[in-house]
């Protein structure tokens, strides 16, 4: 992950117009840091999230904060108290249409009612395995989808807090363990969706599945990150590498590794 970030940033800093860079004006940019002296949970921080009234959420692998100006709220889970969040270790948080807050955590997943101020933990049908959450995301219908390690692919209706199980399509080379890395929803509503067997791609509108590459395709076939950026491209981040893919040629045109390897041919973006 750290050496994901770290390209990341080089690719955004080659992206800066010089005169930023160089020009006499330049933008002044002030860093507050906060850390667990100022209230932070944990130093350890796993995902951030702005919900729709400018609220900061922070979830870290022990507590979820809330920042409110110079002021930051804990929530834990709490054994005697249903209505506290399932696990400390939060892995990713979005919003639904009702701007309603979705916590994935390491043990299962919970919908946070701002406007009576609880957490509630959604019930996943046929999970054999714990819950481990990786990756949730809101599709413009309002539906919420979840990737698991161990358990696959998950559909809630918000309205009613029905999950539907998507954990074993007829994909050949479908992992057997249904673990996903993460996913991602585009304009389109495709989702795409990475596991340990390489690239994926559902559409929603059809009900169809496609396998977009294997774990042979690329140098780490470990995809933590995708972004489709237009028409044509995904970037794909994985732990060592950061990678452009061409959606209707199939393949990889261009592939960073510590900034040293790459390839021409790719659209700008």
């Amino acid at each position: 992950m750290a050496a994901f970030l770290r390209i990341l940033l080089c690719c955004a800093i080659i992206s800066i117009p010089g005169r930023h860079l160089f020009g006499q004006k330049r933008d002044v940019y002030i860093f507050k840091h906060i850390s667990t002296e100022s209230g932070l949970s944990n130093s350890t921080i796993e995902c951030i999230f702005q919900d729709h009234s400018g609220l900061i959420w922070i979830g870290t692998r022990n507590g979820l904060n809330r920042i409110e100006g110079d002021h930051i709220t804990n929530f834990y889970h709490d054994n005697r108290d249903s209505g506290t969040i399932s696990n400390d270790y939060i892995t990713d948080i979005t919003e639904d249409t009702q701007h309603h807050l979705w916590l994935g955590t390491r043990n299962g997943i919970n919908k946070l009612d701002l406007h009576k101020g609880f957490f509630h933990s959604v019930h996943i049908p046929n999970t054999s395995l714990p819950l481990i959450v990786n990756k949730i995301a809101c599709d413009s219908s309002g539906y919420i989808w979840v990737a698991t390690a161990n358990n696959g692919l998950f559909k809630i209706n918000t309205k009613n807090n029905k999950a539907t199980s998507f954990a074993n399509p007829a994909l050949p080379s479908w992992p057997k363990n249904n673990t996903i890395n993460t996913l991602y929803i585009d304009k389109h509503q495709h989702i795409w969706f990475s596991t340990p067997s390489g690239l994926f791609s559902y559409n929603m509108q059809t009900n169809g599945w496609q396998q977009w590459l294997d774990k042979t395709r690329l140098q780490e076939a470990n995809i933590i990150k995708i972004l489709r950026v237009n028409e044509h491209t995904l970037i794909l981040g994985t732990e060592k590498t950061v990678s452009w893919f061409l959606i209707i040629q199939r393949i990889i045109c261009k592939e960073l590794t510590n900034m040293v390897r790459i390839h021409s041919g790719c659209p700008i973006i």
